[in-house]
């Protein structure tokens, strides 16, 4: 099939956002570790082989993608969204349709490093994404708190979004062959996908923690949420950040005492919530656009 302005928009759109994500998540770890001889130890090196295996999670999102251009465009009844950067697409609430993909990372980014923010300092909760620490000996503060938020949230977002994805795309196929009602396909879609993701993510954690139940059920917690939040707003974005934001704080947590988390963390946080409302004034919480 031929493609249109239109297509040809979308796919620039959708290949820019994955490549910001994938120098994000595999360039500047790597790059980091390399200039500053984190793979001296055996420890990191592991961890990032380990990570580096992902991308072809990434890759694997890259022919979904197409497959979803190319053979499932025009599908009207169940639409051709693989959830990644289809803000509002069947069968994600439209209400996000309106939102750029700038404007829905600064505000998610805002929710969820508050929420975090708060976890911490006033909650005292601990960590469950198993993140690893950089020897600080080499690394300073930041540059471990980089290495680790960007690889560990990137390599396992995009190993569990081809999951989403491909739990959608297997869903249609059964929706076609079964007509299935729109509003069922869509429901199944909000609530059937993340409990499913929900099982994978705590798969994808066991080793981490097996001995402990109360850190499974967060991890099965952690991934419904934020399968939910992928199917909600047809995006990666959120799930990402709120990934991001988890391990981020976690890691500021070890570095720093509560007081300098609250103050430096509060300050930087009161700044962007301003910024944000400030610039996008009566549209902030409705979206200003579509695409992008």
């Amino acid at each position: 099939m031929s493609l249109t302005k239109q297509d040809l928009k979308e796919l620039g759109n959708w290949f820019a956002l994955w490549s910001v994500l994938v120098v994000l998540t595999y360039l500047i770890p790597n790059l980091l570790g390399l200039a500053f001889r984190g793979f001296d130890e055996p420890r990191i090196f592991n961890l990032q082989t380990f990570y580096n295996v992902s991308l072809a999670g990434a890759v694997a999102l890259f022919g979904l993608k197409l497959y979803s251009v190319f053979i499932k465009k025009g599908d009207a009844k169940y639409g051709n969204s693989i959830l990644f950067n289809d803000k509002g697409e069947f069968p994600s609430i439209r209400f996000f349709k309106n939102f750029s993909n700038i404007q829905l990372a600064w505000l998610s980014g805002i929710i969820f490093f508050t929420i975090s923010l708060i976890s911490i300092v006033y909650l005292k909760t601990g960590s469950f994404t198993g993140l690893s620490q950089l020897p600080t000996q080499q690394f300073t503060e930041i540059q471990s708190i980089a290495y680790s938020s960007f690889l560990v949230a990137g390599a396992e977002n995009f190993v569990i979004h081809t999951s989403i994805a491909l739990l959608l795309v297997g869903l249609g196929v059964y929706a076609r062959k079964k007509n299935l009602e729109k509003s069922t396909f869509r429901t199944l879609s909000l609530f059937g996908i993340p409990l499913t993701i929900g099982f994978l993510w705590v798969m994808y954690h066991l080793s981490a923690y097996s001995g402990s139940d109360l850190s499974l059920l967060v991890v099965f917690g952690f991934g419904i949420v934020g399968a939910f939040l992928t199917v909600a707003t047809g995006s990666f974005i959120p799930f990402y950040l709120l990934h991001i934001a988890n391990n981020t704080t976690i890691d500021i947590s070890r570095f720093f005492s509560s007081d300098a988390i609250l103050i430096s963390y509060g300050f930087i946080l009161l700044i962007l919530t301003v910024g944000y409302f400030a610039y996008y004034k009566g549209k902030s919480l409705s979206g200003v656009k579509s695409g992008g």
